[in-house]
């Protein structure tokens, strides 16, 4: 369970970092194909980061002061490091024993935190799709070409859920053509694969306000591009940017649903107002690159492909034989230890 919430809060960090660079750049950008690839890029490249395996180049081991002790029962010598040299007149005291507490830390709570927050957010994701499957209860489902209509009888907002469009029987009447063409956009640009994508990801980052703030602005996107597409099939822009201004009141959402009355009104007109964006502004995307390559060995998992025993210092324990004793004398290193020490060996 530590190993998993460590992921999750490692694609969490990546999230938050290249959507702000994303809403720092190219937020009011026109480029809504390229916005929209960004947006899911974005997801995609931080679930994976965590996950990159990288190859553990050099083991490198803290250096230890070694001292030799000499015992004469056994005639060995033996360098042990200097940190575990223990005073006999310390007693028990160096070894605490760990007090037992009743109530469990903030290490042992947050796992049973974090899969409370999951279960309340599938929870909520299953009643929305259960709202939208209600609705087919109490209304007509009529075959169209590319998609199912579904016409109901209450008062609804218009959207669409997969290859379904709702559509209530006064928009029907009044408003077919414009809502129609709006929905069908959805369909064509499968938009609803996206909000699969995000919404299931924002069930397990949760407590993520990056991620509502990434759907939000996917969402935005979509209708953007739903709104481009019905004008370009000869819809009346006046027009239509007055209906939107109508529908934009008293509004029902459903997460995995594009309505066409989500988004900001100001936010929808200005960007069918807005000229488009030349090719000039492409070049913020390069922004991306240098932290999508610095990342992976931020994030990165480290590999365990090196050899376990990869030291630069020798071993902190050598047992030498007596055949070795004179030699190890003799020796510079033993000769050096000997003056600084002192008496260190008894003949």
């Amino acid at each position: 369970m530590n190993e998993f919430l460590t992921y999750i809060l490692k694609s969490t960090l990546c999230i938050s970092l290249l959507y702000l660079v994303f809403r720092t750049l190219m937020r009011k950008e026109a480029f809504f194909s390229m916005n929209r690839l960004l947006l899911v890029t974005i997801v995609l490249f931080s679930l994976t980061i965590p996950l990159l395996p990288l190859p553990r180049i050099i083991q490198f081991n803290a250096p230890e002061t070694l001292i030799p002790a000499f015992d004469e029962m056994e005639n060995q010598v033996l360098v042990q490091p200097e940190s575990e040299t223990m005073d006999p007149t310390d007693g028990p005291s160096r070894f605490p024993v760990p007090e037992k507490t009743i109530f469990p830390s903030l290490k042992q709570l947050l796992p049973y935190a974090y899969l409370a927050g999951l279960v309340i957010s599938v929870t909520v994701l299953i009643y929305s799709i259960l709202s939208v499957l209600m609705l087919f209860r109490r209304a007509r489902v009529k075959p169209m070409k590319g998609f199912r209509l579904v016409i109901m009888d209450k008062e609804l907002p218009a959207f669409s859920f997969s290859h379904f469009i709702f559509i209530s029987q006064p928009d029907y009447e009044e408003h077919r053509l414009a809502l129609l063409a709006h929905e069908q956009a959805h369909i064509r640009l499968k938009h609803f694969f996206d909000l699969i994508l995000l919404e299931t990801v924002k069930t397990f980052h949760w407590f993520n306000p990056v991620m509502y703030w990434l759907i939000r602005d996917l969402k935005e996107i979509h209708e953007f591009q739903a709104d481009d597409h019905a004008l370009s099939n000869g819809i009346d822009s006046t027009q239509y940017q007055l209906l939107i201004i109508k529908k934009c009141v008293g509004t029902q959402r459903f997460s995995l649903a594009n309505s066409f009355n989500y988004c900001q009104i100001k936010k929808r007109i200005a960007m069918i107002n807005k000229q488009k964006t030349g090719k000039s502004g492409r070049w913020k995307v390069a922004a991306f690159l240098p932290l999508m390559a610095l990342l992976p060995m931020a994030f990165g998992r480290t590999a365990e492909n090196a050899p376990p025993e990869t030291s630069l210092f020798p071993a902190l324990v050598q047992v030498l034989p007596q055949d070795s004793l004179k030699q190890w004398r003799e020796a510079d290193f033993g000769k050096t230890v000997l003056d600084r020490e002192g008496k260190a060996f008894k003949k």
